[in-house]
């Protein structure tokens, strides 16, 4: 489980420095926690 967060950390942190509109850089997080919530 600590795997997936860190991995979801890293996505959050890659799209944290490109995008800083507070709505947009979220959209990656959720993503991911829908997909992992799907499996």
């Amino acid at each position: 489980m600590s795997g997936k967060i860190t991995h979801t950390f890293f996505i959050h942190k890659t799209f944290d420095k490109k995008i800083d509109n507070p709505n947009i850089k979220y959209l990656p997080f959720l993503l991911t926690v829908i997909k992992t919530a799907r499996r």
